[in-house]
């Protein structure tokens, strides 16, 4: 009691912005974002509508930055139940997905992640779980190197050879930052002279805020004496090449430190990210789509919103065409052909259609080079939908 009131009793807490309740759990924040979310997925369907014009990059940018900054708040902490996050919150996202690329409900989730050339939210989420805060200061080097070898870094100078290893995931900027961090920590009783070759790490130690650790270490601790200046790479200054060779040569040398800025971090679990669900696609056998684009990488959208959705839904294999969605949906029988309606046999094989496809020059075309990116069919694909009366139907 305050006050002769009585303190109400509430199941949640609120942390930060963070739902918990009794025992812990996370769930009631996952299903308060996920109510959240509605109005918000309900203005990308707005947007997302057939007369807007259609930049399918812009509504994804919007998406992200009005979506998934609510399904991804607080990750450092939502990460303890992952699994969870991503059994309630995967809908949305995928929900967004479909609406902005105009998708129907019933096509797979990867499917249409692969279509629209952006990552599954599972992926998503655990690339920002891995991205949590981080950072690195260390000592090193003169001069960085990135080959097939692997990361290196070299500094050369009075009496003075230094060759070691960086973890694969550091950048060849972060070797050369590095390298000058290293040779500002050098005690002596002169002022020093750091030459090198990376012009980006000299512009990175004017920036008024730097955010690189080896650029800020070199700020905060080199001696108020120390010079830097910029040589061109591979100009015959011989403490350059010395250099050059001892960070070429670097990793198969003692390991500087296991240490990695945490810029190059991100860099490494977006690309590992990316590598991982481009294998995870290239080994799918199960989606239309699979037969149609290889790979996950984004492709040019077609300039109309409407031709965009058609090009999209025929892509992934479901379309009013080839499907009817009341009740459950099921798959069309072709009512000439007497076979499964697929988007490929509309396209291709159908008998019907026959006349028309060679009208518009698609005979003996397959569905790769039809629907592929920059089809130089395209443009004859949309005018042979329109005169079967199939553009609107699908």
């Amino acid at each position: 009691m305050i006050k002769q009131q009585a303190i109400p009793t509430k199941n949640t807490i609120r942390v930060l912005g963070v739902l918990l309740d009794r025992n812990l759990s996370l769930e009631p924040h996952f299903q308060q974002v996920k109510k959240d979310c509605r109005s918000r997925s309900n203005l990308m369907k707005t947007i997302s509508r057939p007369h807007r014009s259609n930049n399918r990059e812009i509504r994804f940018r919007v998406a992200r930055a009005i979506i998934d900054s609510r399904l991804l708040y607080g990750v450092e902490l939502t990460c303890l139940a992952a699994e969870k996050a991503v059994q309630i919150l995967e809908p949305v996202y995928n929900g967004y997905v479909r609406t902005v690329s105009g998708l129907l409900p019933s096509t797979p989730a990867d499917a249409a992640c692969v279509e629209a050339g952006i990552l599954p939210f599972r992926l998503v989420y655990t690339a920002a779980t891995a991205t949590k805060a981080a950072a690195f200061l260390a000592k090193t080097y003169t001069d960085g190197s990135l080959s097939s070898s692997g990361v290196g870094m070299g500094v050369s100078g009075d009496s003075l050879v230094v060759s070691n290893s960086l973890p694969a995931q550091c950048s060849v900027f972060s070797a050369e930052a590095a390298a000058v961090f290293h040779a500002t920590s050098l005690p002596g009783n002169r002022p020093i002279l750091i030459v090198t070759d990376s012009q980006s790490a000299i512009m990175a130690l004017t920036d008024e805020a730097p955010k690189h650790p080896w650029i800020q270490g070199t700020v905060t601790q080199a001696p108020p004496n120390t010079v830097y200046m910029w040589v061109p790479g591979h100009c015959g200054i011989q403490g350059n090449v010395i250099a050059d060779h001892l960070a070429g040569s670097g990793p198969i040398g003692p390991r500087f430190s296991d240490n990695v800025p945490f810029q190059d971090i991100k860099k490494w679990i977006k690309r590992t990210v990316r590598r991982a669900w481009d294998n995870e696609w290239r080994n799918n056998r199960t989606h239309q789509l699979r037969k149609i684009k290889a790979t996950t990488d984004s492709w040019k959208d077609r300039p109309s919103l409407k031709e965009q959705q058609v090009v999209s839904r025929l892509r992934t294999g479901h379309s009013r065409a080839s499907h009817n969605f009341g009740g459950t949906p099921f798959r069309r029988t072709c009512e000439t052909c007497g076979v499964p309606a697929s988007v490929e046999h509309i396209l291709i094989n159908c008998v019907e259609l026959e006349d028309l496809r060679v009208a518009f020059g698609l005979e003996g075309t397959s569905i790769q080079s039809l629907l592929g990116d920059e089809s130089p069919a395209a443009d004859a694909l949309i005018a042979f939908l329109k005169e079967a009366n199939l553009f609107y139907n699908i």
